[in-house]
């Protein structure tokens, strides 16, 4: 029997993330997540309350399209595993509000994500402490060999399928894992004292990509989360 919201607090939270990030977390490719540990004036990242077994339920980019000429909005990771790439507007049609439909992950509406991560650990590092072997659970990978130089490395969602293989631009490339992390990690993060050559305190997230809304996973009630007439469907 699904548990009413009385019974549960706060189900689960919410965490960003870019498109190329869903689909290197869809396919495991993404087993970890790192963030700042402080934000703007010291304050602690929500994450660093977070302990093994809580959900985050995923807030990706959206592309709205043209409304006027019948789009329908859908995810920019594009769809997986039998789950449709259109949003559901059916449910609380409400919160589509001029801000939502900007279509940046932090906009997107609580119920309309369809995954979550299932955190497993959690730690504190320098970012630059990264191994190898982290970098790749942070979504890099190799697709490509240089003639010369050997493996190419570089986030997932960077690469590119040709006719001839797999291609990534060559400002976002490296020869070891953890060089192209930083890399990732510098765009994401340009500011001084975020860069990665700062070494800046992050939390490492390890986690298990889980896809279904964070109430459909915890056996929750929609009606008693959202107060709605609308089906969550």
């Amino acid at each position: 029997m699904a548990r009413s919201k009385a019974q549960t607090k706060t189900p689960a939270w919410p965490i960003q993330m870019t498109a190329g990030n869903v689909q290197a977390g869809e396919l495991d490719y993404k087993t970890h997540t790192r963030r700042l540990a402080e934000g703007p004036g010291g304050k602690p990242n929500r994450l660093c309350a977070r302990t093994p077994g809580d959900l985050l339920y995923v807030q990706e980019p959206i592309d709205w399209g043209r409304p006027d000429r019948g789009d329908r909005p859908r995810f920019v990771a594009g769809g997986f595993r039998g789950v449709s790439a259109f949003v559901d507007q059916t449910f609380r049609p409400e919160d589509w509000t001029p801000r939502a439909q900007r279509g940046r992950s932090r906009d997107m509406p609580k119920w309309a994500h369809r995954a979550c991560l299932e955190i497993q650990e959690t730690r504190f590092e320098a970012v630059d402490a990264i191994s190898e072997d982290d970098a790749r659970a942070e979504g890099i990978v190799s697709l490509a060999r240089h003639p010369r130089c050997g493996p190419i490395y570089a986030h997932y969602g960077d690469w590119t399928s040709t006719p001839d293989g797999f291609s990534v631009p060559a400002d976002l490339m490296a020869f070891d894992p953890v060089s192209a992390f930083a890399k990732l990690w510098d765009r994401l993060h340009p500011d001084p004292g975020a860069r990665f050559e700062d070494g800046p305190r992050v939390i490492v997230v390890a986690h298990r990509w889980r896809e279904g809304r964070f109430w459909e996973l915890l056996d929750l009630d929609p009606a008693g989360i959202f107060k709605t007439k609308g089906k969550a469907a």
